[in-house]
């Protein structure tokens, strides 16, 4: 937001960036979304999404069903909470 120089183009940007986020979850989850990372002094970790997270991704910005199987540790958990 520091590169624009007045309200208006800083009220553009975030418009623009909010549309951006509503139509692509993968955009957001990969810009802005962290993740906790041990305790609260040491503070967190960017998001940076798997082939499978992005996959959960496409499934919700498609409203398709999210009934189904998966294995452990892919970190469906974590995706799903930034949704």
């Amino acid at each position: 937001m520091s590169d624009y120089t007045n309200l208006d183009e800083q009220l553009n940007f975030a418009r623009s960036e909010k549309r951006r986020i509503d139509e692509n979850s993968l955009y957001f989850m990969n810009k802005y979304w962290s993740l906790k990372e041990g305790d609260m002094e040491s503070g967190g970790k960017r998001y940076s999404a798997w082939e499978c997270q992005e996959i959960i991704c496409f499934l919700f910005d498609n409203y398709f069903s999210f009934i189904l199987g998966k294995p452990r540790q892919i970190g469906a958990t974590s995706t799903i909470a930034g949704l």
